[in-house]
């Protein structure tokens, strides 16, 4: 099992480019996959490892055809690793004929990038990203225009070209195979390497001295014959629509399709990685966080892509209510296994904490009919002793041999009575099985201090009639009257580009308005968690404690109040806290240390920019518990759902349609959060507008438009 410690390290290390080791039962018996008749992958005892931390132990790894999953697991746990180790076929006995896809963002977004010059649009550097297609239509170009000239030299220097560059990348594919295995595997690998480089320098002499003996045009006919196909199959033609209905749905405008791609910035570029990812044919797609730097427009439309798409899928996300709309069925990754759930997360959730619910029921009507028998066995051997009745002696032993041999639960998974030989097969101390109680994984708290009490009375902050413009260009916002009291939760959503960032920095005053005014409290603190708190603190190279000193101006006898500060906070060990410098941190772990160089200071106004982002659904959760009782005001700009109608909305834990116990009961964690329900405020085209039902009527709204 990973140290939840050391398993937070394991995503930073990925981009340190430690080895990720893999084996499968397959590869006991087999040097290499084999096609098979379906596209699905099921493999057993499949073991993932990232330098000596074990990942997966003898897992079963199922993608079933057409299915789309939801990977879930805690932060760290390595569910990037297991996708990387899935797409770069390190794991043995990945069928051949399967293609697998990962968009990953950083590495998808570099690949895509890297085959793209700086002049290239947007369109075109999506359809570059697709190299198969976009080498065969080359290849296809060069060889149809040799055959028509007809000339026979023009033949055998199109067709040599087109050879020894496909001999260069397969050999540039063997080297990477090569320095990724080991054992019988990586021999094989090594003996194909010595194969591509004998190949490669082969195609290297046909290029400047030809064999006068070689059917140049015959050979010129064939591959254009195979590229036209191939071509075909994919459907090529029609790439250029389907790339640009894929860029308008990930919000890209008709201007910044045909603009320059170098003109993009960070998070559009991600979503130009994504919508490449997306154009290309594959079996298996492997979504990591594809709804970062994404609005809700864009969310939704990806929602409902997902639901059309007709091959198996498979999501890491932080967004909840994304992850529950498109997962048809979950696999979870707890304690090095791979376990799965016909169902989404929230359904999977509800099913946990009810079969908790009923195993401990279980195991205390068993106890309580334990103690019953052992009282009733001590009565009657002290009843037995005085009276000397040998028929009680005889009852006393029959119960106490049930006591030590034959108890525990009496009916099977089914409700069907239990029965030894069908039910308990194996070698067992007892002819009876235990109550299985799944014991949940210790919960991720969060401990913010509050605010002390202002001496004054008035509102914290108070937009009056603001308006704020460029000069010389339309406004940006227009006429915003938004006054925010202590302890009031706000929430601000909308698309992107709108006005949200340019309000957060009129309510910080880094901007001043056009016109109105924007009034703070006199005593007013405010911090801010700004969306790219984690990107910056991957510049840090120094470990959290002393960033976090350093930062908050604290002496060497603070050190102990701080560390303690950062194990509220979820940052524990030394590790995490002493060794490592932040930019060899996780995600969630530089998002735990950028709550706590805000929220140190005890702010009466925290401003939360998605701060979700990076963060798994237990430590979402840990956020909301800890939110929940900070006294402070909070204003949150998300495009996260789940995390506006938890923090802001106030509402509960529980799962659309989910009834309530039997008993009428319903869990602490499924009630609606302490406090009166916040606002939440649409941002859209310069106004700042109610919304009466909450996130639910902007959800509404776009997908009315959609």
């Amino acid at each position: 099992m990973v140290d939840k410690d050391q398993g937070d390290l394991l995503a930073s290390h990925l981009d340190k480019g430690l080895a990720i080791k893999a084996t499968s039962q397959e590869s006991r018996f087999h040097t290499e996959a084999i096609d098979t008749e379906t596209k699905e992958i099921d493999l057993k005892d499949v073991t993932v490892a990232i330098e000596e931390r074990m990942l997966l132990d003898d897992a079963h790894l199922r993608i079933k055809e057409g299915v789309h999953y939801g990977l879930v697991g805690r932060n760290g746990i390595g569910k990037s690793t297991l996708l990387k180790a899935m797409a770069d076929r390190i794991i043995p006995g990945l069928p051949n004929n399967v293609k697998i896809l990962l968009v990953s963002q950083l590495e998808t977004e570099q690949l895509v990038l890297s085959g793209s010059s700086d002049q290239a649009s947007v369109l075109e550097a999506v359809l570059s990203g697709d190299r198969d297609r976009a080498n065969t239509e080359r290849e296809a170009e060069q060889l149809g225009r040799a055959l028509d000239s007809q000339d026979e030299g023009q033949i055998q220097q199109a067709t040599s070209k087109i050879l020894f560059q496909r001999a260069w990348e397969h050999l540039e594919e063997a080297r990477k195979i090569s320095s990724k295995r080991s054992g019988t595997r990586g021999a094989q690998a090594r003996k194909d390497l010595l194969a591509a480089e004998d190949r490669y320098e082969c195609a290297k002499k046909e290029v400047s001295t030809p064999s006068k003996d070689r059917d140049w045009q015959q050979e010129a006919v064939s591959l254009h014959a195979k590229a036209l196909s191939y071509l075909d199959e994919v459907d090529a033609s029609t790439a250029p629509v389907r790339a640009r209905q894929i860029l308008t749905g990930l919000g890209f405008s008709e201007e910044r399709i045909m603009g320059p791609y170098t003109a993009l910035s960070g998070g559009w570029r991600s979503r130009l990685a994504l919508a490449s990812a997306l154009l290309q044919p594959t079996h298996v797609l492997l979504l990591d966080e594809p709804v970062n730097f994404l609005d809700l427009p864009s969310i939704l439309w990806l929602q409902g892509w997902i639901h059309e798409c007709a091959h198996s899928v498979v999501v890491v996300a932080h967004d909840v209510e994304f992850l529950n709309s498109v997962a048809q069925e979950l696999i979870i990754l707890r304690k090095s296994k791979l376990t799965y759930f016909d169902g989404n997360l929230a359904e999977f959730e509800a099913t946990q904490r009810a079969n908790l619910k009923d195993a401990l029921r279980k195991q205390e009507a068993l106890d309580k009919k334990r103690d019953q028998m052992q009282k009733s066995i001590a009565d009657n051997a002290k009843q037995a002793r005085k009276t000397g009745d040998d028929n009680k002696l005889k009852m006393i032993k029959s119960r106490q041999r049930k006591l030590d041999d034959r108890w525990g639960i009496e009916t099977n998974a089914k409700g069907h009575r239990f029965k030894l030989n069908r039910d308990f097969g194996g070698y067992h101390l007892t002819s009876r099985g235990e109550v299985d109680i799944d014991v949940p994984d210790a919960p991720v708290r969060f401990a913010f201090p509050d605010p002390p009490p202002m001496r004054h009375a008035g509102s914290l902050l108070d937009f009056d009639d603001v308006t704020f413009a460029y000069p010389g260009k339309r406004p940006v916002l227009s006429n915003v009257k938004l006054t925010i009291d202590r302890g009031e939760r706000v929430a601000l959503v909308g698309p992107n580009g709108h006005g949200k960032t340019t309000l957060v920095q009129l309510a910080m005053g880094s901007r001043l308005p056009t016109r109105g005014s924007v009034t703070r409290h006199t005593r007013l603190r405010m911090a801010i968690y700004a969306q790219d708190t984690a990107t910056q603190l991957t510049s840090c190279d120094v470990p959290a404690l002393q960033h976090f000193m350093q930062e908050k101006q604290l002496s060497t006898d603070e050190a102990a109040t701080a560390r303690g500060f950062l194990a509220q906070m979820g940052l524990r060990g030394p590790q995490a806290v002493d060794a490592l410098p932040v930019r060899m941190l996780s995600g969630g772990q530089k998002v735990r240390l950028g709550l706590a160089m805000i929220m140190w200071d005890a702010p009466d106004l925290v401003i939360l920019d998605e701060v979700t982002t990076h963060l798994d659904s237990d430590t979402i959760e840990a956020l909301v518990e800890a939110l929940s009782t900070y006294e402070g005001a909070v204003i949150l700009i998300s495009h996260d759902r789940h995390a506006v109608k938890r923090i802001v909305e106030r509402k509960g834990r529980r799962a659309e349609g989910q009834e309530e116990d039997e008993d009428g009961e319903r869990s602490d964690e499924e009630e609606s959060q302490p406090g009166a329900p916040g606002r939440t405020y649409l941002v859209q085209h310069g106004k700042l507008r109610l919304l009466e039902a909450g996130v639910q009527d902007y959800v509404q709204m776009v997908e009315r438009q959609l």
